[in-house]
């Protein structure tokens, strides 16, 4: 039952069809309708950790107890914000306080800010991590570059 309840996270998370942009965040959490068919499914998807690894950054409560569901399982972190108008949601940092557990951390925001998000929580140790991805959006002619400490990387693919 897990293994069907998992396929259907992953069905949700990567549909275009499914997947909704709210501001900063994406919400690709149409998947949580199976914890409510019946008690005995509810159970499962609840007590599933690895159900509740895409963390959804929509509210500080839902962020919250899908940081509590996941237990101590990887999680991903996914923010986009396009422009300056959009600043950071508060849940971002919430979830990047649990990113020695991410296996995927993207994010897509101006460079304003992004710095301090770099330095505050991307400087610590991240055994899971297996993907980084940061996009500089709204880009200003004055940027300021971003920048890792170093060691904080054993390797990097760069984009142009």
């Amino acid at each position: 039952m897990v293994a069907i309840f998992y396929d259907v996270v992953l069905d949700s998370r990567y549909s275009p069809l499914l997947r909704g942009g709210f501001g900063g965040f994406n919400f690709y959490h149409n998947w949580i309708v199976i914890s409510h068919v019946c008690q005995i499914w509810r159970k499962i998807a609840i007590a599933t950790p690895r159900l509740w690894e895409g963390i959804s950054l929509i509210n500080q409560d839902v962020t919250a107890v899908m940081l509590q569901r996941s237990g101590t399982s990887p999680i991903l972190i996914d923010y986009n914000a396009w422009s300056d108008a959009e600043p950071p949601v508060s849940t971002l940092a919430t979830a990047l306080s649990h990113a020695n557990r991410a296996i995927e951390i993207d994010l897509t925001m101006p460079p304003r800010g992004l710095q301090n998000l770099l330095d505050e929580y991307l400087t610590k140790p991240m055994p899971f991590l297996r993907e980084l991805t940061i996009r500089i959006s709204d880009e200003p002619a004055d940027v300021t570059p971003c920048f890792l400490p170093p060691g904080c990387l054993e390797a990097a693919v760069v984009f142009p």
